[in-house]
Formats: structure tokens, C-alpha cells, sequence
């Protein structure tokens, strides 16, 4: 039975990682600074806390880890403003505190670190792909781009196998934030659903059961060395396309508008280029319509 390791498995992106690698038989153990309400779920184990290296010693230790996923950290471009020391500590320092512990006890052990389209800033050109300049415009972006400089080093220098996930704008079940989540919750009150941005901003949505899927093939067949990736959909779609499709499943008459104010951080438009992660064999397989579907039936479940 092989080990993953899921460093952030609370959060919304690494409770579905952890739910795919418990459907496809392996025994996880989860670290996050939140509790967690999985003590019957068979092969799982939770440790509630921060990421110390008092704690990776003795997992990696106790454990034979095959796969470590770093999921943990914060995921706020405005927070990042606010408290850019914090978020520097949680995105760079933790990240740097599990490359050394897998430098010390599991160097033959995969990690994963789950980046950021950040990275790029704004791009001059799209789709975007892994070799453009980097040009972050938010600590957050610089952060995560660090973070991505550790894991070159490491696995330059000690010859361990670390990839950079760069997730764009990922969305699914779950998640309690961003643009879909906010738009439920103004579906509640009566009038115009007024949203920040102008609308003809764009993204590139993939869904998170899409984002666990791929990182649970990158596990079965771990590249060597340091790799890279975008993980989209490689289509790209504009806020008041979404924000639409999303009203269309509670009323379809309800319009939507948006203040015309710009999103400090946050660039105009993002495509991806998918070939790298396509040519590891792996294609997103969660259409848009769908997966807001799939968001939408999920919040009227609450």
C-alpha cells in the first residue's frame, strides 16, 4: 500500500486531493491547521497543527511516504497585500521547511507543490506558456514564484523529483470564495447582482476534481528531476460569461453587472497553454456548463 502525504488536506483543493487518493487505495495522512471530520474514513490520518519541522521529522520518519503534496499555505492575492510577512512565511518558508525534511529522511519520495498562474503577472500574450517571463504583480505571486525557485534548487542540487503545479482559476464543490461563491450568495437578495471587476476580464476555469486527477497521475509516473506545469482547461472564458451560466441554474431573469472598477493584483486575462500536461497523457475531462452546474446543485445543497 503506498503513502501520500497531503500537506493543506482541509482546504478545498486538498480535501479533493485526498479524496482521490483514499478512492484509488492508498492510505493518506493529512496535516492542516484546521480540524478535520474524517476519524472513520479507512486509511486516513489527521494531524491538526502547522507544518513545524518537529512534525515532518516524524512523519517522514514513521512513514514511508511515496507522494507529498504541498497544498497548504495561503491563497489570497488581497491577503497578500494585507499581510504580505504572513503570507510569505505560509507560502515560501513552510514549503522550504518540506523540501529540506524530504532532503533529510525520504529522498526518494515525490513532491508536488501546488503554484499559482500568479507567477506570470499579466501576461504580454496568450496562451500562456511555462517557459514566458514571469512577472508577478501581487506578493502572492511572488511568493508562490519562490516557493518555485526552492523546488528548482532541490531538485537541482539533491536530485530529488519536485514538480510546480501552476493552477489558474480552479473552482469545484467546496469552495467557499471567489467568484462563484460570491455570486450565490448575492442570488439570495433581491435586485441586480453587482460584482467587482468590469466582466470582460477573463480566466481559464478548471474544476478541482480535474486539478486531484491530474496530480494523482503525476503520482502514478513521477517525472525526474524538476518539472513544470499549467493546469487549465486551456479555454478561456470572461467573468460575465461565467457569472451568465451560473445564473442561469437559479433565475434566469436576475441581471448581473459589475462596478468597472479593476482588481488590484489581479490581471485582465489568462488562457493557458495545456501541452506540457497533456503530454504526460492527461486531458481535463470536467466540461465549464457542467462543472457550475455541478456548483450550483452543491450550494442549493447547503
Amino acid at each position: 500500500m503506498k503513502t501520500c502525504l497531503v500537506l493543506g488536506a482541509s482546504g478545498f483543493i486538498g480535501s479533493h486531493i485526498v479524496d482521490h487518493f483514499l478512492s484509488d487505495h492508498y492510505d493518506v495522512i493529512g496535516v492542516d491547521v484546521m480540524t478535520v471530520n474524517r476519524q472513520q474514513t479507512p486509511g486516513y490520518r489527521h494531524y491538526a497543527g502547522a507544518i513545524t519541522d518537529e512534525l515532518l521529522q516524524l512523519l517522514f520518519t514513521q512513514n514511508r511516504i511515496d507522494t507529498v503534496v504541498f497544498a497548504a499555505g495561503r491563497a489570497s492575492v488581497q491577503a497578500s497585500f494585507q499581510s504580505p510577512v504572513t503570507d510569505h512565511q505560509e507560502n515560501v518558508m513552510a514549503f522550504l521547511q518540506v523540501a529540506e525534511a524530504l532532503r533529510r529522511y525520504a529522498p526518494s519520495a515525490y513532491l508536488m507543490l501546488l503554484s499559482s498562474a500568479a507567477v506570470y503577472g499579466n501576461p504580454s500574450s496568450l496562451p500562456i506558456h511555462e517557459t514566458a517571463h514571469t512577472k508577478p504583480i501581487s506578493p502572492y505571486g511572488f511568493h508562490k514564484l519562490q516557493a518555485e525557485l526552492i523546488a528548482q534548487e532541490y531538485a537541482t542540487c539533491f536530485q530529488l523529483r519536485i514538480s510546480a503545479l501552476r493552477l489558474f482559476s480552479c473552482y469545484g464543490e467546496g469552495q467557499r470564495k471567489l467568484l462563484l461563491w460570491d455570486l450565490c450568495k448575492k442570488m439570495e437578495q433581491p435586485g441586480t447582482l453587482e460584482l467587482k471587476g468590469k466582466g470582460n476580464e477573463s480566466r481559464d476555469f478548471i474544476h478541482v476534481q480535474d486539478v486531484a486527477s491530474f496530480v494523482f497521475h503525476l503520482a502514478t509516473n513521477p517525472p525526474m528531476g524538476f518539472s513544470l506545469f499549467n493546469v487549465a482547461s486551456g479555454m478561456e472564458s470572461s467573468i460575465r460569461e461565467i457569472a451568465e451560466k451560473l445564473v442561469e441554474n437559479f433565475d434566469p431573469k436576475r441581471n448581473v453587472d459589475f462596478e468597472g472598477k479593476e482588481n488590484t493584483g489581479n490581471p485582465d486575462n489568462w488562457c493557458a497553454n495545456i501541452e506540457a500536461m497533456k503530454g504526460t497523457g492527461f486531458t481535463p475531462a470536467v466540461e465549464l456548463e457542467e462543472g457550475i452546474r455541478r456548483y450550483a446543485r452543491w450550494y442549493l445543497s447547503l
